[in-house]
């Protein structure tokens, strides 16, 4: 895995951590391997928490930079869902979702979200189950344009 990888698991989780309530979660945990019942173990990049459930939420990032997201790689993480007893699944990535893939998280309960792949901790942009996430690490500065038109000479009275 490459470092820009790993770092952007980690970026995503610390997102997920702070916006957790906003999102339903009670708890965010790190990355983890899950035993499956069919005698595999899944290595997961975050597991969720639901705060209304408990139930476990898989976690997958990925950082592809060229290409959007295949039904392939959501079914992937469906299978991981089923194979170990995990309520749902949300998949990270930079430039989204094929039409396949969005098919798939629809009907198997897997939200999808896209955050920037620069993202750091303080300065990212998450857009997750309808709800937009900012962190904005300088400060940002709006200026309004008035224009003053003068009048020379004896203006009426109002």
């Amino acid at each position: 895995m490459s470092v820009e990888s790993e770092r952007y698991e980690q970026v995503t989780r610390a997102i997920l951590e702070r916006c957790r309530e906003q999102l339903g979660y009670k708890e965010v945990c790190p990355k983890g391997k899950i035993p499956g019942e069919t005698g595999t173990e899944w290595e997961i990049d975050a597991i969720c928490y639901r705060a209304e459930s408990d139930g476990m939420i898989l976690v997958e990032c990925r950082r592809h930079t060229t290409s959007k997201i295949d039904q392939e790689q959501v079914g992937g993480l469906v299978f991981r869902i089923i194979d170990t007893g995990a309520e749902g699944g949300l998949m990270v990535t930079p430039l989204g979702f094929q039409a396949g893939a969005e098919l798939v998280a629809k009907a198997r309960q897997v939200n999808l979200a896209t955050l920037n792949p620069d993202a750091t901790e303080r300065e990212y942009v998450l857009k997750i189950a309808g709800q937009l996430f900012l962190g904005v690490g300088s400060l940002i500065s709006f200026r309004q344009l008035v224009q003053v038109k003068v009048i020379t000479g004896n203006a009426p009275e109002p």
